[in-house]
């Protein structure tokens, strides 16, 4: 039985209600030349999106199918890292005590620093909890990048200090 690859995984067509195709959930509609494109915040992207899908389940829809610009939510194997990685981060965070310290790193030459700052920023709101990055943390000295191969640059991490005190203490006020 052919099945959709989802960012939950495999899922037969037995597993699904309504689908709603071509959708664009992700999509920044300004065009390249034009001030802040492709700079969109995840938080505000949430927020704008989120009551909408949340809609669209309550109305039958099990899923969608994102169709995002080139290289975004195309590769599947990219999907689940991203979504792994988030998850395995969230239960982190969720278990630092306030004021505590995470050493997290993504060792995937697929998964860029940029990403994983998007991950790190997805995982502290599903966690529930303020966290500043405090230090970016990578290979040593002994390890160089080749130009010609910058998925060699594929050890990235971060020094994370869960906040406690005040939004404004956490960078979030």
């Amino acid at each position: 039985m052919a099945v959709l690859h989802t960012t939950l995984g495999p899922r037969r067509a037995d597993q699904l209600g309504m689908i709603l195709p071509h959708e664009h959930v992700f999509v920044d509609l300004r065009t390249p030349d034009t001030a802040g494109y492709a700079q969109a915040k995840t938080a505000d992207v949430v927020a704008l999106m989120a009551p909408e899908i949340e809609r669209i389940k309550a109305l039958g829809v099990t899923a969608l199918v994102e169709c995002t610009p080139v290289g975004v939510g195309r590769r599947a194997d990219l999907d689940r890292a991203a979504r792994a990685y988030k998850d395995l981060n969230r239960l982190a965070l969720g278990r630092v005590a306030p004021g505590g310290l995470l050493f997290t790193f993504s060792c995937s030459g697929a998964v860029d620093g940029k990403l994983f700052r998007q991950i790190l920023h997805a995982a502290a709101a599903e966690a529930g909890v303020r966290a500043q990055l405090l230090s970016p943390l990578a290979a040593a000295a002994d390890h160089p990048v080749a130009l010609a191969h910058p998925e060699g640059e594929y050890l990235k991490g971060w020094l994370v200090r869960v906040a406690a005190g005040d939004a404004a203490a956490a960078g979030r006020g």
